[in-house]
């Protein structure tokens, strides 16, 4: 009756896509803590629902779904929701512009090249090629801490360059190892900690 397909995987992509929209509707009410939290919450949904994918038996079709759901939904959370959260914390001139621009080009480089060649490798050895953008929803977080600590324009320059490393890192053929065993528990609780930090910080 209706087009894609519903299991627990597209579930909590969409989930996570639901959070990201929560981030954006969050920073323009100027609420940057919320906005951070929910972000990461993408984050670790966009962690698992790949592994979840793979414990389910799935036609090549609904595989096939899947990922292109996930791509899009990557784009959203984590290549367009971190400039929004940026823009409506102050970063909101010409050359926030242009940097947060490339950085969202960037993030769409990396996605297209990703579902074309995916990963090398397998198993334990299986990497990728490119920083995965998911990343960013642990470094902003982090790096909104620090600028948190600094003066206004220091601050801002922090961000700044933040989203050009990170744009670059995504488009920059390096090799990152998939996330296996033990970082299925340390992301989690890194993103609990800085969860807490930004929900009760005074």
């Amino acid at each position: 009756m209706f087009l894609g397909y519903i299991n627990i995987p597209n579930l909590m992509t969409f989930t996570g896509l639901t959070a990201a929209f929560l981030a954006c509707r969050f920073s323009l009410q100027g609420e940057l803590g919320p906005a951070l939290v929910c972000l990461m919450l993408a984050g670790i949904l966009d962690l698992f629902d790949g592994l979840v994918a793979r414990k389910m038996q799935q036609d090549r079709d609904e595989a096939l779904f899947g990922k292109q759901i996930d791509t899009i939904a990557d784009m959203v959370c984590f290549g367009v929701v971190p400039a929004i959260i940026a823009l409506n914390s102050g970063l909101s001139g010409r050359l926030d512009f242009i940097v947060q621009a490339f950085y969202m080009c960037c993030a769409a480089m990396r996605l297209g090249y990703f579902n074309v060649h995916g990963m090398t490798g397998a198993g334990k050895n299986s990497y990728f090629t490119g920083l995965p953008v998911t990343y960013g929803a642990l470094f902003f977080p982090v790096v909104f801490i620090s600028a948190g600590l600094l003066d206004q324009a220091l601050a801002h320059t922090l961000i700044r360059i933040t989203f050009v490393t990170v744009g670059v890192l995504f488009v920059l053929k390096v090799r990152v190892f998939k996330p296996q065993g033990i970082f299925y528990f340390i992301f989690p609780v890194l993103a609990i900690l800085l969860s807490l930090y930004w929900l009760f910080r005074a």
